[in-house]
This record gives C-alpha cells, structure tokens and sequence, in this order.
C-alpha cells in the first residue's frame, strides 16, 4: 500500500471527554500540515519498470511537493471549528479515523476517512476517502493517464509535475 502521510509518533488522535447527544465522544488532533511526510503514490507495472532510476528518484521528489501542495492548500482552508474527528475503528489494514468537515463557504457537511496504517514510527495515512471518493486511486488514476497521452514516457509525468509545482511557487 502506497503512503499519502506519515506521521511521526507525537502526532495522534485522542477521544475528547465531550459528549454530543447520539454521537458518542468528540475527538481532536493535533498535528501540522508543515510535519507530514508524504510519500508517493506508487507507479506500477511496465510504467514503473521502464522508468530509470533517475526519473524514479526525480518523481519521489516532485510527488512528495505535489501532494503537499494539494492538501496544505485544502487543509489549510480549515478552522478548528470546522473539522471534527468523529471517531475510528480498526479494519485489516490498520485504523479508519472517520472525520466531518462543516461550514466551508456554505458548502453540506464532508465527511472524510482517513485510512492509518501502523508502522515502526507511528502510523502512516495510505489513503484518505473523501465522501466516499478514493484519493489515492484518483490520483494513481490522474498521474498514469498523463503518461498514457504521452506515449508511456515517464518524462512526460516528470515535466508536469515540475510545472505545477513551479506554478505554486516550489522550484526545486
């Protein structure tokens, strides 16, 4: 499974000592956009294997700036009012932390799962499932249709993500 966040051990989620009617215990986290380490969503099969260990390694950079650009920009839109963990439960990959996100610009309730996996240095987040819309596999989906209208040409994948990279300011 591909990793999307890894957060360091200090990171958690605690259940709250606040009860809403019919809703069980309210819960907080506390960790920064600014602390996750992200990191790519894998490219498989022929791609993967045609690609040289130097596009290999200039994608995991340019992912890892790509992904931290996509959701500082959606996170960093939050308020502590606005985003509630609502609670989690243990599957056979890890833990589901179930979240709401309320009153966006008059937008309808969102709900978010975040799927953790453990690891030897706390939990990593593989996926994140926004009102029932896998991110993980829209994204996967998103990066090998750029190489398919390119030919299968890995560069191709690498020039975009340079580009809309350079366009939110990463020059790297």
């Amino acid at each position: 499974m591909s990793t999307i966040f890894e957060l360091a051990p200090s990171q958690r989620c605690e259940t709250g000592t606040r009860r809403r009617p019919g809703r069980g215990r309210s819960a907080s986290c506390s960790f920064s956009i600014s602390t996750w380490k992200p990191a790519p969503v894998p490219l498989s099969g022929p791609i993967w294997q045609n690609a040289t260990a130097q596009q290999r390694q200039e994608y995991v950079k340019r992912y890892e700036d790509y992904i931290v650009i996509v959701y500082s920009t959606l996170l960093g839109h939050l308020s502590d009012e606005s985003f509630t963990v609502l609670g989690s439960q243990s599957d056979e990959e890890g833990i589901i932390v179930t979240s709401r996100i309320t009153g966006i610009n008059g937008a309808a309730n969102i709900r978010i799962d975040w799927q953790l996996n453990p690891t030897n240095n706390g939990y990593k987040v593989t996926n994140v499932i926004v009102s029932g819309i896998d991110m993980a596999s829209m994204q996967r989906s998103d990066l090998v249709s750029v190489i398919q209208r390119n030919s299968g040409q890995v560069q191709a994948l690498l020039v975009a993500l340079r580009e809309k990279n350079a366009s939110n300011g990463i020059l790297r």
